[in-house]
């Protein structure tokens, strides 16, 4: 099968299925209808905006269905279920994609998705150089570096996944997020863009804002995770330890009580990061977690799926904790920062 069958014009960026009744909005991104709408149901009164571009339209566009885009999706699913050379079978010691339309399973190789990620990501610009601008493919030597990072095949947070499917989820998943400062304690000091954030001693004068936490130094991001899967990454360093989370938009912001910390409530999760090692908290139940301290984290979440996953990012990926839980909001990552700590380089992984 070929990857231009799973460009992202034929997959809603919000719930990755193959577009169901397309519908494209003014800044051109298309969207399954339902999926839109209901992103919209959920956002804050008279801010309508996309979830890819973050541009934003007053009033609430009316939908059509677009059904040119609608016929070739049709006509796509139709020819790869006559034309794909590599069907999965059901060959002996075989499996299919978990990530393949029911109808074109490929077969698969059993590879952990995210311990994957920063290898492809920093081997995909060297090879569409050399490849005249084609898109990477899983060839012998990655899947080579495959076996070697993933040896035990039934590891927590392994999938199957057939070679292009890996390369058009790790384009898919990966964002960019930016810190909200209206959020920001007072003294958080941000950074680039802002893409970071330091913890000093000294308050900043940020305005009086409702959604600001006033007594924990913590902040959230502007971007939440509404559906969908999300991958990101972020550095952390200085002298004490950091917090690195998600939580639903109405986490507590006036006080220092449970309320209002990551992980301390059913609101919040969080992996506490320190020089001496990892903690997983949420609703306030610590678990520990043995693994050298590492300074940079991945996060990936998959919102729909109920699951989200800490690993630490350096040559290789390691799997640090995954909670379960059934995610009934969208999600904003979130961050708590001792003092002298930094938070830096908040984005996608490296290219």
């Amino acid at each position: 099968m070929a990857l231009e069958a799973f460009d992202c014009q034929f997959r809603c960026p919000i719930c990755l299925d193959i577009l169901k009744d397309p519908v494209s909005i003014p800044c051109g991104h298309t969207y399954c209808m339902a999926c839109i709408n209901d992103y919209w149901d959920q956002a804050e009164s008279g801010q309508f905006s996309c979830p890819q571009c973050r541009e934003t339209f007053s009033p609430r566009p009316v939908l059509r269905r677009n059904t040119v885009l609608a016929e070739v999706v049709d006509k796509l699913k139709l020819s790869e279920m006559v034309a794909a050379p590599e069907l999965y079978l059901g060959g002996v010691g075989e499996v299919p994609c978990d990530f393949c339309p029911a109808e074109s399973k490929l077969r698969a190789e059993k590879s952990c998705l995210v311990c994957l990620a920063s290898f492809l990501f920093r081997q995909q610009q060297q090879e569409t150089e050399h490849g005249g601008g084609k898109p990477l493919r899983l060839n012998q030597s990655l899947q080579t570096e495959t076996g070697r990072r993933c040896k035990d095949a039934d590891a927590e947070g392994l999938k199957c996944l057939c070679a292009n499917c890996v390369v058009f989820l790790l384009d898919l998943f990966s964002c960019r997020l930016s810190l909200d400062p209206d959020t920001a304690h007072p003294t958080l000091v941000l950074l680039e863009g802002p893409q970071g954030a330091h913890c000093g001693e000294e308050p900043q004068s940020y305005p009086t804002h409702p959604q600001r936490f006033d007594s924990v130094a913590q902040v959230l991001c502007r971007e939440g995770q509404f559906g969908g899967a999300s991958y990101w990454e972020v550095e952390w360093r200085g002298g004490g330890w950091v917090d690195i989370g998600v939580t639903y938009r109405g986490i507590g912001r006036k006080g220092g009580g449970k309320p209002c910390l990551l992980g301390r409530n059913e609101n919040s999760w969080r992996l506490r990061c320190t020089h001496a090692g990892y903690a997983a908290w949420h609703d306030n139940r610590k678990t520990t977690v043995a693994a050298p301290p590492c300074p940079r984290i991945g996060v990936f979440l998959e919102r729909q799926k109920g699951a989200l996953s800490f690993y630490s990012v350096s040559d290789t990926m390691l799997l640090l904790h995954t909670f379960r839980c059934p995610f009934s909001q969208p999600l904003y990552p979130a961050f708590r920062l001792d003092l002298d700590s930094t938070l830096r380089d908040l984005k996608m992984p490296p290219g």
